[in-house]
């Protein structure tokens, strides 16, 4: 019977450890929008994605809180006026973890010929792993408009649409 409660109960804790780091957020621990005011009624918006987020994605993101920011302004319409897209990488090396002598207090004397075969062989098992990850960001430019226009994009259109992606709560 405890197993039939426990099962579930692993479940939900598993759900809600996977929740820590949602992808559309203001900018913390390295993922999120942020943005800055460029002019009267033009803004910049950067979004750092999650790693292997693809780029639509993300860029969708940086829209949707350029949208967010037009209706806090009480603009109804906004234009993309420029956009970047690229990337950033991280590389990690792993040490080896079991070095073939240890560090000690005691002073070791060596000859030339001895201190050459040792770093040889030091070289030679020395493994490094190194592992690339990438991660997306996109920094997309806005003018924020009150009249409608060819290239616009309607702030009240874009809200909705990102509630129905689930993207912001209704």
């Amino acid at each position: 019977m405890t197993r039939k409660l426990f099962l579930p109960a692993l479940a939900l804790s598993g759900l809600f450890l996977g929740c820590a780091v949602t992808p559309y957020q203001a900018f913390s621990g390295g993922v999120g929008y942020s943005e800055v005011g460029t002019a009267k009624n033009r803004y910049e918006v950067v979004y750092h994605g999650l790693t292997g987020m693809d780029e639509a994605t993300a860029k969708n993101y940086a829209i949707v809180r350029a949208a967010e920011i037009a209706k806090q302004k009480k603009m109804a319409y906004f234009r993309i006026a420029g956009s970047r897209t690229g990337e950033t990488r991280s590389l990690t090396r792993d040490p080896d973890l079991f070095p073939r002598r240890p560090w000690t207090a005691e002073r070791q004397e060596m000859t030339e010929w001895e201190w050459r075969r040792e770093q040889e062989l030091e070289a030679s098992r020395t493994r490094t792993t190194v592992r690339e990850t990438r991660v997306p960001v996109i920094r997309v430019t806005v003018d924020l408009l009150t009249e409608d226009c060819e290239t616009c994009l309607s702030t009240e259109a874009k809200l909705a649409e990102a509630k129905e992606q689930g993207i912001l709560k209704k």
